[in-house]
């Protein structure tokens, strides 16, 4: 009979990376919605949504991650008589998720000192956004630059060819 642990690993990643994605879509919708400067969306509600909402979901995401990094970790102390290849596999394993918290942290902690700053610039200026804020491009806006680039005479130039045939 073939040895079954990489199936296991592999079938307990597949079976935990499908939510782990939905987390990460919900926490980046709560992001964005917080950031939105042309909502109007009352300050409260943006802080509703940042302590309630997108600190919950992240918290929830590090949690899932630890607990597929204890549990890739004690696998092999229920294999039946697990060798060293088993127990570095399964060590292997559990380094990824712990990294990935780890990470998650670091980004979640960025993206709460961005939104904690927005919120407070938001604050002195309801309907605008602050100017030192990294704000989310509009495709509004990138088709708009893009327009005016190709109006401009230098990209005309480079486009078009006044080559006659021979």
């Amino acid at each position: 009979m073939p040895d079954a642990l990489p199936f296991v690993l592999l079938a307990i990643t597949w079976a935990g990376f499908t939510p782990l994605l939905k987390l990460a879509e919900m926490i980046n919708e709560r992001r964005d919605k917080i950031l939105d400067a042309e909502s109007k969306m009352p300050l409260r509600q943006r802080k509703q949504l940042l302590y309630s909402d997108w600190l919950l979901y992240l918290s929830m995401g590090v949690c899932y991650l630890l607990i597929f990094t204890v549990m890739f970790a004690v696998l092999p102390e229920y294999l039946s008589a697990p060798g060293w290849g088993k127990r570095v596999l399964c060590y292997i394993a559990a380094a990824f998720p712990g990294i990935f918290s780890v990470a998650a942290l670091a980004g979640g902690y960025s993206d709460y000192r961005l939104m904690a700053k927005f919120l407070e610039g938001y604050n002195q200026r309801p309907n605008q956004a602050p100017a030192d804020v990294t704000m989310i491009v509009k495709p509004q806006e990138i088709q708009a630059e893009l327009g005016a680039a190709a109006d401009s005479p230098r990209e005309q130039s480079a486009t078009s060819h006044n080559v006659k045939p021979a």
